[in-house]
């Protein structure tokens, strides 16, 4: 435990408007904020002191969501939000991002007891309380994170007591958000994706981004191409700074 407190305020508001059976549309607003705090004199919880002056996270979401029933079968969902995040210590705001994130979704009915839908969605999560203040593993520079969801899935009713539901997801991270260093120096960090492809001679200055980016705390992936077996060159060392390598001959 870092000695860390935190509490949080969230005000929601929703308007809904239906215009007749097939269409609805949903808008809204979200309004959070969460507090850090020192613990001080701990002998136990209930003697301790809480100095709420760490840091301070704020953001505002702002949403619609728009659902069309096109007959007994098909309908469809679609979404926009905006998020404005920053985050406060020390008296000074940083804007941590502002962000709109895209959803749809699309279902189809076959009957009243099978149906199945695809949907796509954009992610943004700001970072934490404890991510970004924490004493012991905070970094007040960190940003949200950002990616992307597609799903696919098919339910069925079996009975009124059984169904069975079969879903697959695929999750296109931009930017993560997780702990680097080892166990008595760890921190908070950015994490972000990036693809290295290339082949022959072309690989050496290569390597030196790969290297570069790995130090950056990116998640590197590389694809490298050669002649034949023989020819390839520096795997071992594009082994050590890369989370995924594929190295492929003629």
């Amino acid at each position: 435990w870092d000695g860390t407190a935190y509490k949080s305020q969230t005000i929601s508001e929703q308007f809904t408007k239906v215009f007749d059976d097939n269409h609805t549309l949903i808008a809204g607003i979200d309004i959070n904020k969460t507090e850090a705090g020192d613990f001080s004199g701990l002998g136990s919880f209930d003697n301790a002191v809480v100095q709420w002056n760490v840091g301070e996270i704020k953001n505002n979401s702002y949403f619609i969501q728009d659902t069309w029933t096109f007959d007994e079968k098909w309908n469809a969902t679609a979404g926009l939000r905006y998020d404005i995040a920053e985050a406060n210590k020390d008296g000074k705001s940083k804007d941590m991002d502002k962000n709109l994130s895209k959803s749809l979704n699309i279902a189809h009915n076959f009957d009243d007891r099978n149906n199945i839908y695809i949907s796509y969605d954009e992610y943004f999560i700001i970072p934490t309380a404890g991510e970004l203040f924490s004493s012991k593993y905070g970094n007040e520079n960190l940003d949200p994170a950002k990616g992307k969801n597609i799903s696919i899935g098919y339910n069925h009713i079996i009975d009124d007591k059984s169904n069975v539901y079969l879903h697959a997801f695929q999750r296109k991270a931009d930017v993560t958000i997780g702990l680097t260093g080892d166990s008595s120096a760890s921190q908070y960090s950015n994490f972000e994706n990036l693809a290295i492809i290339g082949g022959g001679i072309g690989v050496f200055p290569l390597y030196e981004l790969a290297k570069c980016a790995k130090s950056e705390n990116k998640k590197v992936t590389t694809y490298l191409g050669f002649r034949n077996k023989d020819l390839v060159v520096l795997e071992e060392e594009f082994k050590n700074v890369s989370n995924n390598l594929t190295i492929a001959t003629d």
